[in-house]
């Protein structure tokens, strides 16, 4: 009825930084989706966009967080919809989040993951161009 803004709302007064997509944000298609990042009101439902009611922005403003998505990648263009990951500094230490889309095994799983953080740190040490602002100091996996 209200296609996810209240949750998107919700999820954005709580202050989420990063968000990895699931199957189910697919649902509507792309173009929702990526409604849903970005705002505004659905094309076709004039039950969107009813903020006004509850004293939310009107249009939808969209997710204040960043969607993630490592593993989705669109056919026509062979690049992810959203990033792959997101870094935030915690208490100085600069840590990637990395969003990781379930039911859609593109990567192969946490074994994937572990094998990204091992080569992040392998590449780290010999790479004469690591630049560590590009890089975080730790890595979560999102599920």
């Amino acid at each position: 009825m209200f296609h996810d803004e209240g949750t998107i709302e919700t999820m954005n007064r709580l202050g989420l930084d990063f968000n990895a997509v699931g199957t189910h944000e697919f649902d509507d298609g792309k173009a929702e989706l990526l409604r849903m990042q970005n705002g505004g009101c659905h094309p076709a439902d004039p039950n969107t966009c009813q903020g006004g009611v509850v004293g939310t922005p009107v249009p939808f403003e969209g997710a204040k967080f960043k969607f993630l998505a490592a593993n989705v990648v669109e056919t026509a263009t062979g690049k992810t919809i959203f990033p792959a990951y997101g870094i935030k500094v915690v208490n100085g230490v600069r840590v990637g989040f990395i969003g990781l889309t379930g039911g859609m095994d593109l990567l192969g799983g946490a074994q994937d993951i572990d094998a990204l953080v091992d080569y992040l740190e392998d590449y780290k040490a010999p790479n004469a161009s690591y630049d560590p602002s590009a890089f975080p100091s730790r890595i979560t996996r999102l599920p």
